[in-house]
């Protein structure tokens, strides 16, 4: 069981934080000329690109299976689970612990990128990850486990790849031995 936990938490993971990770970078570039990069402090460099490329980096020398399939349900759903959460947290005026610009402090949303104080923008950002962002990086990620690192299965002396991006589970053949030859 816990493994199945690891394997669910490894298609949430690594899809969400490029994702995640790769809307920071597209909105700071969009807001900021590129002049500005210089201006990033060393925390969110970290966090927002060093950060990945570790991430990456244990994807690629493990050998954990990846599914396109099953990498895009998790995905979308957590998606879903935070925009349920961040609606939640705007009708009750949960707030945040800092003071925002332009919102009282128990009105301001969770990230600046995704107010529903503009319904119809963080609609469509809300869209975009769920139709556009997942499916683009569990392909990024499936592409990753069958080309890049190699990831294969030995069962009974026959490699089985995993993580090829089909949405069929791996058939396993069932095998009968006759006791009397024995």
């Amino acid at each position: 069981m816990l493994v199945r936990i690891e394997l669910v938490l490894w298609h949430i993971v690594h899809p969400f934080s490029l994702l995640v990770k790769s809307l920071y970078w597209a909105s700071w570039l969009l807001e900021n000329p590129l002049e500005d990069l210089q201006k990033i402090s060393y925390l969110d460099f970290y966090t927002h690109g060093f950060g990945q490329f570790w991430l990456l980096l244990s994807f690629l020398v493990s050998n954990v299976p990846f599914s396109m399939c099953t990498g895009f349900g998790w995905c979308v759903t957590y998606a879903l689970v935070f925009i349920a959460w961040s609606l939640v947290h705007f009708f009750t005026k949960i707030g945040t612990p800092q003071p925002c610009e332009g919102y009282l402090q128990n009105e301001c949303p969770i990230y600046s990128k995704f107010d529903w104080h503009k319904p119809q923008l963080t609609t469509i950002i809300a869209l975009l990850v769920c139709l556009v962002a997942c499916p683009v990086v569990c392909t990024f990620y499936a592409t990753l486990a069958s080309r890049c690192r190699g990831s294969h299965d030995v069962q009974e002396g026959r490699e089985n790849k995993t993580g090829t991006g089909d949405c069929e589970e791996p058939k396993v053949e069932e095998v009968t031995v006759d006791a009397t030859a024995l």
